[in-house]
């Protein structure tokens, strides 16, 4: 998770992560970035890569990013995050998360490009 950046108003820079062959155990936050509307937070060039797991709420994939400067260039490639509650779905969700996905479940058809 990177989460709540600009919680006090600050300016933050988040840059070059790479988050790679990790297994999420009922997670609660799942594959998470998180920013306060700020207008200060900068997001750039994060990579999700071979990421498997469970989650215990249904929003498993959160991209909530800043909505003056965004998140770009992120990067998930073989994420696969389920539910780890019986019956109940998981789904991606995006506020201004630009990058590409492949083979990465749920679908991530809301990350713009």
């Amino acid at each position: 998770s990177i989460g709540s950046l600009g919680a006090r108003g600050e300016s933050d820079i988040v840059e070059d992560v790479h988050v790679k062959n990790c297994t999420l155990t009922e997670t609660l936050t799942g594959v998470r970035i998180k920013t306060k509307q700020t207008k200060a937070i900068k997001i750039s060039d994060v990579t999700y890569r071979g990421i498997s797991g469970t989650s215990l709420t249904d929003k498993a994939i959160n991209l909530n990013c800043d909505q003056n400067v965004g998140c770009s260039n992120l990067v998930f490639d073989r994420v696969y995050v389920r539910s780890a509650v019986p019956k109940m779905k998981v789904f991606s969700f995006c506020h201004n998360a630009h990058g590409r996905a492949s083979h990465t479940k749920p679908i991530l058809n809301c990350l713009l490009k």
